[in-house]
């Protein structure tokens, strides 16, 4: 026979179970709104560490909810975050590392009361009216070369007091994070000392090696450069960043030479200008390697003068030629000719006298030539660089007699010239207004006392003229 259940007994188990159900269900909600809750009562400010953080190429969203399963901040990123993140960090604030991580990727952070707002750097922009790195800017650079500890220790020295030097010794990295100044500073610095160490050995020909210990000394890079000296084989052994022993390497190659002597012959000629030519010669069509010296801006040059001296070279064919065109601008006149022994790289002084400047080639016997209390000095030094070219550098000074005694002279500038050998370094622009003075005299009555002027006239005029001097080193060997 059938078993029948009751209507009401079905109803009063259908609600039983329905009951049980719902409340199971609100029992599962207050336990996660308590979880929810616990997550959100968690802040950047909370100083949680954040350990064993490691993504290659992950995306920025992925890392985010990693952060939040260790640490329990919660995030709440805008639709348009992306970004792929490869990043190892281990034993750091979640701050710093999210200040990091998201500097990395152009993005942003706001912390609101639901959690931390993540966002395009632009977006934080538009919202808050300034940007977010305005102050701080991160920087994570792996060391490929320098010493980790030594790195961080030279940091240190520089940042500033709101700037912060993390490290990951796993991957020998550093992470900078300060004001936009002070971290490409640190960055300079990384940039100068992680660089390849190298060891080269340096067998020197001419010198010995124990008299250049000391200017090598003072090249190597403080903490990583060393070096050592072996008399018997007068060789030198360095050990340093690659950059640094090549800078070595080309001083060693500059002073390991044979000794060599120099003969400067000089020449200084004055051209008492023509009408046509009062400019004086146009040196920058004439020379090779045309340079310019200033020479003194401590006051204005005269009218229709400059301070600057007109440098450049001739080859010998060249010169003669020069020579023959220059009779066509004036009246030449040879003022004087020198020579001077000295070593090559050393420097000797060529002073032009006011007598030099001065040209007596237009003055009459009855003129006088006003007297000039300044001079020209001529600082120069030639280097041997290979058997066809050499270098010649020239610094000018103006002595005047006040001068000589006190500072010395004024000067400005210096040129270097590279020529050929056999060649002549020409200096021009150097000009000079002479005020000639005549006194024409009937004979014995223009001597009378009183009325004697009656007799006598005198006259200035004014000659221009132009120095030129010529400088040529000859090279040779000591036996």
């Amino acid at each position: 026979m059938p078993i029948k259940i009751k209507p009401i007994i079905l109803v009063l188990t259908l609600h039983i179970l329905l009951t049980s159900w719902v409340f199971a269900q609100g029992e599962m909600n207050k336990t996660g709104q308590l979880a929810y809750d616990m997550i959100e009562r968690k802040s950047l400010s909370s100083n949680s560490i954040l350990n064993n953080l490691q993504f290659a190429g992950a995306d920025i969203n992925v890392v985010l909810e990693e952060i939040t399963a260790k640490t329990g901040v919660v995030f709440i990123p805008d639709d348009d975050i992306n970004g792929e993140v490869t990043v190892y960090l281990n034993d750091i604030y979640v701050e710093d590392a999210l200040r990091i991580i998201l500097d990395s990727i152009d993005l942003a952070y706001k912390e609101e009361p639901e959690g931390i707002r993540v966002m395009t750097a632009k977006n934080f922009k538009l919202r808050y009216g300034y940007a977010f790195n305005q102050l701080i800017h991160t920087k994570i650079i792996p060391l490929l070369h320098a010493d980790l500890d030594d790195t961080v220790v030279k940091l240190q020295e520089v940042k500033s007091s709101i700037g912060k030097i993390l490290q990951n010794k796993e991957t020998n990295t550093i992470i900078l994070m300060d004001s936009p100044n002070k971290l490409q500073e640190m960055v300079n610095i990384i940039q100068q000392i992680d660089l390849p160490i190298d060891t080269k050995i340096f067998t020197l020909q001419h010198i010995r090696a124990v008299d250049i210990e000391d200017d090598i000394r003072k090249m190597l890079t403080p903490q990583d450069g060393i070096m050592s000296i072996d008399s018997e084989k007068n060789e030198v052994v360095v050990t340093d960043t690659l950059t640094n022993i090549t800078e070595i390497e080309n001083m060693i190659e500059r002073i390991d030479q044979k000794e060599r002597n120099v003969l400067i012959k000089t020449k200084i000629i004055n051209i008492t200008l023509n009408d046509e030519y009062l400019d004086g010669v146009d040196w920058e069509g004439i020379v090779s390697n045309y340079v310019r010296i200033d020479l003194d801006d401590s006051q204005e040059p005269d009218e229709g003068q400059t301070n600057q001296l007109s440098v450049g070279s001739l080859s010998k064919e060249d010169l003669e030629v020069l020579f023959d065109a220059l009779d066509t601008v004036g009246t030449i006149n040879t003022s004087s000719e020198a020579k001077i022994e000295t070593k090559v790289e050393k420097t000797v002084q060529l002073p032009v006298k006011s007598t030099e400047i001065i040209s007596t080639a237009n003055i009459d016997e009855d003129e006088t030539a006003l007297e000039w209390d300044e001079e020209l000095k001529f600082n120069v030094s030639v280097r041997y660089l290979d058997d066809q070219m050499v270098q010649v550098k020239i610094k000018p000074r103006i002595i005047s007699a006040y001068e000589e005694s006190s500072n010395g002279g004024s000067g400005m500038g210096e040129a270097v010239i590279k020529m050929e050998k056999n060649s002549t370094i020409v200096i021009g622009g150097i000009f000079k207004e002479v005020i000639v003075e005549a006194t024409r005299k009937i004979p014995l009555l223009g001597d009378l006392p009183i009325v004697g002027f009656v007799f006598r006239n005198e006259k200035e005029r004014l000659l221009k003229t132009e120095v030129i001097i010529f400088i040529t080193p000859e090279i040779s060997e000591e036996n």
